[in-house]
C-alpha cells in the first residue's frame, strides 16, 4: 500500500493541471496553487484544506476569473503569461517570481498558519526539550518547513493567513504587504447545542480529548501525557495518527500503554461512532501546540460537542468566551489548569460549553471564512 500511495503521489505531482475547474469563460485566468484532489474526487471531512481550495476557486469565479489548479508541490512547467492572478503557496509560487513574466500577475500568498520562521524555531525548541527529557532526537515529531516559502510575504501583493491576529502578526512583523487573518472553519456533523446542553458534566468534567495530527511533539502530546500520568483521576483520550511516528510511540510507550486513564483511539472519523461518543463523554479538548493556524481539531470538537478548549496561545484561536488559555507550553501549566478546573462549578461548565457552540457557529462557520476570504481577495486583485 505504501508503494501504491507513493506512485499516486508521484503521478499527481507530475500530471497536468486541472484546467478551468469552475467551467467558466470570463476571459481572465487565475492559477490556484493548492490541492487538485477536491476538484477531482470531491471534498473530504478528514481535513478542511480540501474545502479551502474549493472556496478559493469559488472566490476567483465570483471575481470573474477562469480558474486552473495545480498542487502546491507541482513539478512541471507552467506558462505564466496565461494568468492575471495567482494565489497559493509552495515552491510553485516562487517559480513565478523567478520567471517574472510581463505583465506580472497579481499575487496572494495563502498560509495555513504562522510564518515558518516562527514555526521552525518553535518546533525546534520543543523537539530539543524532549531530547533533554528523554535523551532522544525525534525530529520527525516536529513540524518543519524546510523551504523558506513564507518569505514570499515580502514580495507578494497580499497575504491570507489561517488563524487569528496572533498568526497574522507573525507576518505583519515581517512584511509591509496587507495581511488578512482567516478564521478556520469546521464541519458541523453533530448537533453541538444538544450535546452541550444534555451532557452529564458530573461525569464528563474529568474527561479530556487530545485531537491532533502529525507532529506529536509540535502539538504537545508529550506534555499532555506527562501531565495525565500525574493525575490518574482524570482521563485523556488520545486521537491522532500515532502509527506514523513509531519512535515517539516507543519513547512514550509507558505513558501510552501502562496508565488506564490514558486511552488511545487512533485518528478520528468525524462521521464515526467514536467521534460521537467522545463528544458526549468529554467536557474538554486540550492542545498545547507550539504553532497552529487555528487548530482544526479544537474547533471541530468545540463546535460539534461543546468541548471547552484548553489551549496554548500559539494555537491561534480565540477561546476567551468559552475556554481557557494555558499560561505556557509546559507540563506544569497543564497540571495547574486541571487543578483549577476541579473548582469550576458544573453550571458554569455547561454555560461555557453552550456559549462555545454559539461562538463557533458564528465565528468559525464556513460563511464567515468565505466572507473574509472573498473580501480580501477582492481588495488585493482590484488594487
Amino acid at each position: 500500500m505504501g508503494i501504491l500511495k507513493e506512485l499516486a503521489r508521484f503521478r499527481e505531482r507530475h500530471t497536468p493541471m486541472a484546467r478551468n475547474v469552475m467551467g467558466t469563460s470570463f476571459g481572465r485566468r487565475a492559477l490556484l496553487i493548492h490541492l487538485k484532489s477536491p476538484f477531482l474526487r470531491g471534498d473530504s471531512l478528514r481535513h478542511t484544506n480540501g474545502r479551502e481550495a474549493i472556496e478559493m476557486a469559488e472566490a476567483f469565479k465570483a471575481l470573474g476569473y477562469d480558474v486552473d489548479v495545480v498542487n502546491f508541490d507541482f513539478a512541471g512547467k507552467l506558462d505564466w503569461s496565461r494568468y492575471q492572478a495567482v494565489m497559493g503557496a509552495g515552491a510553485v509560487l516562487l517559480e513565478l517570481f523567478k520567471e517574472a513574466p510581463e505583465p506580472f500577475p497579481k499575487t496572494i500568498l495563502y498560509s495555513p498558519g504562522v510564518h515558518n520562521h516562527v514555526q521552525n524555531l518553535a518546533t525546534l525548541r520543543r523537539v530539543a526539550e524532549v531530547r533533554d527529557k528523554r535523551g532522544k532526537w525525534l525530529l520527525e515529531s516536529g513540524r518543519f518547513q524546510e523551504l523558506d516559502l513564507t518569505a514570499l510575504a515580502c514580495i507578494v501583493d497580499g497575504v491570507a493567513v489561517v488563524g487569528n491576529e496572533v498568526a497574522a502578526r507573525t507576518y505583519r512583523d515581517r512584511t509591509s504587504r496587507p495581511v488578512c487573518p482567516l478564521p478556520l472553519f469546521f464541519h458541523p456533523v453533530l448537533d453541538g447545542r444538544a450535546i452541550a446542553r444534555d451532557k452529564d458534566y458530573a461525569r464528563a468534567r474529568r474527561e479530556v480529548l487530545w485531537f491532533g495530527s502529525t507532529g506529536l511533539i509540535h502539538k504537545g502530546l508529550d506534555l499532555a501525557l506527562e501531565a495525565f500520568v500525574q493525575r490518574p483521576e482524570w482521563t485523556l483520550h488520545v486521537c491522532g495518527p500515532l502509527s506514523r511516528e513509531p519512535r515517539f510511540v516507543e519513547c512514550y510507550k509507558r505513558e501510552l500503554t501502562e496508565f488506564p486513564n490514558i486511552r488511545v483511539h487512533g485518528f478520528l472519523d468525524l462521521n464515526g461512532d467514536t467521534f460521537r461518543d467522545l463528544m458526549t463523554r468529554c467536557a474538554f479538548t486540550l492542545l498545547a501546540s507550539c504553532s497552529e493556524g487555528g487548530a482544526g481539531g479544537i474547533v471541530a470538537a468545540s463546535g460539534n460537542g461543546g468541548l471547552m478548549p484548553l489551549v496554548s496561545r500559539e494555537v491561534s484561536t480565540d477561546v476567551g468566551d468559552f475556554g481557557w488559555e494555558l499560561r505556557d507550553l509546559s507540563t506544569t501549566a497543564i497540571l495547574e489548569m486541571l487543578d483549577f478546573l476541579d473548582s469550576v462549578p458544573e453550571q458554569e461548565l455547561r454555560d461555557r460549553a453552550l456559549a462555545g457552540v454559539e461562538v463557533l457557529m458564528q465565528r468559525h462557520d464556513l460563511e464567515t471564512y468565505r466572507a473574509a476570504l472573498r473580501g480580501f481577495m477582492g481588495e488585493i486583485l482590484s488594487s
